[in-house]
């Protein structure tokens, strides 16, 4: 696959092993070649956590988290399978006109990364299940 160093440094997180888990095909779902070598998401932080809402395989959600300083106009994305249907959730600090729900996220929050609690999220349910900036 290209864009290799993204690849690399998923599989090192363990993400792209609960890709495969989750029933994703890593080599399509990270497949735009052209933006892989671009190194669209070289300042995110990618991890799997566990989160305690009820009927998530195997209690976990990915996460790919850009520099909250960015995350206005970088999403923070996560995808977990619910109930048996994947999802692929893309949040913004900002509202937009994609964005259909809001949630925000107490101080003391353990489901999500430290970075994204204590704030107020905008977000939508993107059908297309590839990281947002791979998307055409």
């Amino acid at each position: 696959m290209e864009g290799s160093s993204l690849v690399d440094r998923l599989r090192g997180t363990g993400v792209i092993e609960c890709f495969r888990n989750f029933g994703h095909d890593p080599d399509s779902l990270l497949a735009t070649p052209e933006k892989a070598k671009a190194n669209l998401y070289a300042e995110y932080t990618w991890l799997v956590r566990p989160h305690s809402y009820p009927g998530l395989k195997d209690a976990i959600v990915i996460h790919a988290l850009p520099p909250i300083s960015a995350a206005m106009h970088l999403p923070w994305e996560e995808w977990f399978v619910l109930d048996g249907e994947k999802r692929h959730h893309v949040h913004f600090l900002e509202r937009s006109p994609k964005c259909e729900g809001e949630i925000s996220l107490a101080k003391d929050d353990t489901d999500h990364p430290p970075e994204a609690v204590g704030k107020t999220w905008y977000y939508f349910v993107d059908r297309d299940l590839r990281p947002l900036l791979f998307q055409d």
